[in-house]
């Protein structure tokens, strides 16, 4: 009879997959260059700073959401974010990719 159990549900489930999508962002950033990351003096810490580094860029971003004009910086990113741009974009990118390797591979 706890009516707001389904918005609990909700909000941990998406918190989950929010954190699994930048923990693969995450991953794939350190591996890639973490050579480079890790000739700076705090090498021991560097996928810690990478990481507060991004949350806080993704904070700023978000935090233009609850502006008095945040209404429309959504409809903004939703409108042109989304949609056929990024459409175009995997088209472009899996050409670009097919005429790099080739179709035989």
């Amino acid at each position: 009879k706890f009516s707001g159990a389904r918005a609990i549900i909700i909000k941990s489930k998406n918190q989950y997959y929010t954190m699994g999508g930048l923990e693969c962002i995450i991953t794939g950033v350190i591996d890639e260059y973490g050579g480079y990351l890790r000739r700076t003096k705090y090498h021991k810490y560097t996928r810690e700073i990478f990481t507060a580094v991004l949350v806080g860029t993704s904070f700023s971003v978000a935090l233009l959401n609850v502006t008095p004009g945040g209404m429309y910086f959504f409809h903004l990113m939703d409108t042109y974010a989304g949609g056929l741009s990024l459409l175009c974009s995997a088209l472009f990118e899996a050409i670009a990719v097919a005429w790099f390797y080739g179709m035989e591979r």
